[in-house]
């Protein structure tokens, strides 16, 4: 089932406090997570069908339910036009191993549209989710395994097994590997969910990854990851061009895949040196949280939904379209009028697929439970008695007959290539794979380039040579020289699928990174990334050299995704090259030359070649000054923290030489000097300084320049800069970046005077939300953390005010005095939530209920005040917790339960971690980077850089990063404004 873990304010899914809600004993009264009113009872298929809404002219009916189709979780069509569908009575069980689920054939004997005659083909399944026919058999995701079951003597029931892969996790049951789907290329897709940590090892490798778009090639025997990102994938199609689209739950729904890309997560950490790409989605629909995905090609269908992406979404109890245009390389989502709406919360549509009818069946899984939360809390109330499939068709057209594909001949399957209805053109190009001889690469080769065809036949006869690997130099160079930019797109993939050709075509693959078409030059930096013969090097460097390219939205990713794997061997070379490559720099300067040069400071460059490249810049410098020397010292800023070098560290990499450079450049204007500056500041050169200071206390630069100065004089850790941080605290005028930059300063000296400017300013301090980060800059350190002690002894910070993240920093400095004061002044630590915030939630449900409506205008201000610097929402915040934009926010119980109570349950990827450094400091926040060389926390909207070598431990801990009381630095007023605001489905007006 997909996974409805939408994230809330708390960082973490949305979960509801189930004693809150009034749940009766026989579940009547019930309101299940994520609705706002009792679901009614179980509707028959009739009166569901007799509710539903859907545009002019269409029409639904039953092709089989209960006690047929029960508990369904996915289904395909076979080669006669039968149904195959997965059934779980299971679900949401926990432990892998044999159980009671399985797989039927559905078959219309009378060929009427209703599937009367049923077979059980396999059972002993538990929670299966994916299914696709090929190759004489099923193919049956069964986590932690992928099966393919075979059915030899004709009986219609299974008698053989076969594990093809194995290690897929059951963490989470709503994010187990789904959507099992034939590429055009041959290979078998899946997906796996971002909860749900799977560790496949396959031909001697091994594969760690949670949220990703994998494949298998039964014939090759391979597997590998297409793609990683996003959040709960649940619904994978490809389009005429055969670019992959997949449909999410919780955040933002649908996204286009391209091969190597890295998209972003819901949550947990990225791999070093990720740089990730967005989703395509521009508009939203009811509630998030999304099933299936369906590429509507067929001509049942009016034309203009040909091309629609159709989609379940399961809070909304309903199927919404989406419309797509072209923006580079990529595409831009844009929502039509719903395709359906059932007003029924039972109706839960989990998959969609085209029938040979060119009809649209739809799997419903009709459960009151939409989610987990429920399922896990009340197993027993999951329903197992029901299940539907729906066939929605335009007008009133016949049902199909009765056929077996598997009976036709090579010639019948080339003409189907070529069918209005894309489910026979896939079926046909699916056997004749299977079947494949070479005396069929003449005809396909024709029909390939004959891209004036009404029915995308050439891609399906191209495909069918780039699975088979069949194609001759000699049509290899025409595809590639072809009008149609689809059929160059596919003929450089294909160089990627074989991963060597000729020196011609090796030629022509160069010439096309100039390709006036984004989709093909996207192409041509996959292919040299798969190139197994050949340097990628100069493929990607004839990418770097076009000016078109880093323009894209979604190019210079893909080129970096590609050239990130040559660093570890070449990384220092390749830097080089592009260094002295003028025209890469030009248009590459600020995404794929600096990420290269970043990832080759945290990879692999040691700090005095960082010098050494800087030294070399300088020098430059003075036969060119023109030269971009505040890049290459930003850059040396950047390869420092990159590698993890350790502020005190720093200085002694510098000679004089070097130092007298970077000095000369602090004295002079330009937009060297901050950095310059920065860079000095490593060993206190006192110009530095007093320019640093000069600038910080300067209100007419930049906040942002300001801040950066902060933060150098900052790692100084220099006791003489206390009135200057003060000053800022002090100062309500001053920007919050910048107050908050000196209140981490003056946490991190461990001074206690230091300590003491924040104690004694913390009454009064506004915003309010700069009190609890002041507290955390405090308690990261032995004296912060007496300093609190202190005040709270003397009432001068009432103790709930420290919340429970915070007293356990303190606990976690691990000073036995410490924590004696702490178990004295604050409390024992709670190894359990707190179930006191239940009786919250439903205090503050009262009070709202009972309040004048809130305003939520005035709501947005407290969000940004309070959350943005944790959370984004339409368009703007933070990213430590993931967008808020496209989360059900519909219901009041759901919010005061993730606002007021934050760790009820916490996604393992927003699980807080807490890291003891060697100097006795603690530091905490979300992991987002792990390596050799160095880990990286995000805590608000910083992002903390820790050498591996000072870390003394590491710990992970199940709190949500967001702590409890948030509701303490709010008014009355503010806290209803705030919940008005979280609940409108767009951004208020001013």
């Amino acid at each position: 089932m997909p996974s409805n873990k939408p994230i809330s304010i708390a960082i973490l899914s949305f979960a509801l406090f189930i004693a809150a809600r009034g749940f009766a004993a026989d579940g009547t009264n019930d309101i299940p997570f994520h609705q706002d009113k009792p679901p009614g009872p179980a509707l028959s298929a009739g009166e569901a069908m007799a509710k539903m809404q859907l545009p002019p002219g269409f029409k639904i009916e039953c092709v089989a339910h209960e006690p047929e189709v029960i508990n369904p979780t996915s289904f395909t069509f076979d080669d006669r036009g039968r149904i195959w569908v997965t059934e779980s009575f299971e679900y949401p069980r926990a432990d892998a191993g044999p159980g009671q689920d399985r797989v039927k054939i559905l078959e219309s004997t009378k060929h009427d549209g209703n599937f009367d005659k049923i077979t059980i083909f396999k059972e002993g399944l538990n929670i299966p989710c994916g299914i696709a026919i090929g190759n004489g058999g099923v193919y049956i995701t069964n986590s932690p395994d992928i099966l393919f079951l075979k059915d030899s003597s004709g009986s219609g029931h299974a008698d053989s097994q076969q594990v093809i892969l194995s290690g897929f996790g059951r963490a989470d049951r709503h994010e187990l590997p789904n959507s099992l789907t034939w590429g055009p290329d041959g290979w078998l897709y899946g997906m796996n969910g971002v909860f749900n940590d799977a560790h496949v090892s396959f031909d001697g490798k091994n594969y760690d990854f949670s949220c990703a778009v994998w494949r298998y090639h039964p014939t090759l025997k391979k597997f590998e990851l297409f793609a990683q990102g996003t959040s709960n994938p649940w619904g994978l199609d490809y389009n005429r061009q055969g670019d992959w689209f997949v449909s999410c739950c919780v955040i933002d729904h649908l996204f286009h895949i391209t091969q190597s890309g890295y998209y972003q997560r819901q949550g947990g950490p990225y791999p070093p040196q990720t740089h990730w790409l967005p989703s395509i989605t521009t508009e939203r629909h009811q509630m998030a949280a999304y099933a299936g995905l369906c590429v509507y090609d067929a001509d049942n269908f009016p034309a203009e939904y040909r091309g629609s992406l159709l989609m379940g979404n399961l809070h909304g109890s309903a199927l919404n379209r989406d419309t797509l245009t072209r923006k580079g390389a990529t595409y831009v989502q844009h929502n039509a009028e719903d395709f359906a709406q059932a007003n029924d919360a039972w109706f839960i549509p989990v998959s969609q697929k085209i029938g040979p009818d060119g009809c649209l069946y739809v799997l419903d899984w009709y459960d009151r439970y939409h989610c987990y939360q429920d399922a896990n809390r009340d197993p027993k109330g999951v329903d197992r008695e029901r299940g539907r499939i729906y066939r929605i068709s335009y007008g009133d057209p016949p049902h199909y007959g009765a056929f077996d594909l598997q009976k036709s001949s090579t010639d019948e399957l080339i003409k189907l290539l070529d069918h209005p209805n894309v489910w026979w053109r896939r079926t046909a190009q699916r056997i004749l794979n299977e079947k494949f001889q070479p005396a069929m690469i003449p005809q396909l080769q024709q029909l390939a380039l004959n891209t004036g065809d009404q029915n995308n036949g050439h891609m399906h006869a191209l495909w069918l040579l780039v699975s088979q690997r069949a194609i001759d130099p000699q049509s290899h160079a025409r595809l590639m020289e072809s009008a149609d930019a689809p059929t160059r797109n596919w003929a450089v993939r294909a160089i990627g699928e074989m991963g060597d050709v000729t020196d011609p075509i090796y030629a022509k693959l160069t010439a096309l990174a100039a390709d006036p078409s984004p989709d093909v030059r996207v192409q041509v930096a996959i292919a040299a990334g798969r190139l197994t013969k050949r340097d990628p090097w100069p493929l990607l460097q004839a990418m770097l050299h076009n000016p078109a390219n880093a323009d894209d939205p979604l190019i210079p990713s893909i080129i970096y995704s590609n050239l990130k794997p040559l660093l570890a061997l070449r990384g220092s070379q390749i830097s080089d090259l592009l260094d002295n490559d003028a025209v890469a720099q030009k248009n590459f300067d600020q995404s794929v030359v600096k990420w290269v040069h970043d990832a080759v400071s945290a990879l692999l460059r040691t700090p005095q070649q960082t010098v050494a490249a800087l030294g070399k810049h300088l020098d430059e410098l003075a036969n060119n000054p023109r030269r971009n020397i505040a890049a290459d010292l930003e850059e040396t800023i950047d390869g420092f923290a990159n590698a993890a070098v350790a502020p005190a560290e720093r200085a002694k990499y510098f000679d004089e030489a070097i130092r007298a450079k970077i000095v000369a450049l602090v004295k002079k204007t330009g937009t060297a000097r901050v950095p310059a500056t920065t860079i000095a500041l490593w060993w206190s050169d006192p110009a530095a300084i007093e320019e640093a200071r000069r600038i910080i206390a300067d209100k007419s630069q930049k906040a942002v320049t300001r801040a950066a100065l902060l933060r150098g004089l900052a790692e100084k850790k220099d006791t003489g800069d206390i009135p200057a941080f003060a000053a800022f605290i002090e100062d309500a005028t001053a920007p919050v970046l910048l107050r908050q930059q000196a209140v981490d300063a003056l946490g991190a000296m461990d001074d206690a005077g230091a300590a003491a400017v924040l104690i004694e300013a913390y009454p009064n301090l506004t915003p309010l939300d700069l009190r609890p980060m002041t507290i955390d800059a405090l308690v990261r350190t032995k004296s912060g953390a007496s300093a609190v002690l202190d005040a709270l002894k003397a009432k001068q910070i009432p103790v709930s005010q420290v919340n429970e993240n915070q007293a356990r920093a303190i606990a976690n400095l691990n000073d036995p005095s410490l924590s004696d004061r702490l178990t004295h002044e604050w409390g024992s630590i709670r190894a359990e939530r707190d179930p006191a915030r239940a009786q919250l939630v439903e205090q503050y449900k009262k009070m709202i209920t009972s309040h004048a409506a809130g305003d939520p205008a005035a709501g947005m201000k407290v969000f940004a005040a309070r959350c943005a610097q944790c959370h984004t929402i339409y368009g703007k915040g933070g990213t430590v917790g993931p967008d808020l934009t496209g989360v059900g926010r519909d219901n009041l119980d759901l919010l005061l339960s993730n606002v007021l109570d934050p760790n009820l349950v916490v996604g393992k990827p927003y699980f807080q971690w807490i890291i003891r450094q060697k100097d006795g400091t603690v530091a905490n926040g979300l992991l987002v980077e792990e390596s050799e060389r160095r880990v990286v926390l995000k805590d608000g909207s910083q992002q903390i850089i820790i050498p591996r070598d000072q870390i003394d431990r590491m710990k992970e801990t199940t709190l949500s990063m967001m702590p409890e009381g948030l509701e303490k630095t709010m008014s009355e007023q503010e806290f209803v404004d705030l919940v008005a605001f979280l609940l409108t489905k767009q951004a208020p007006k001013p």
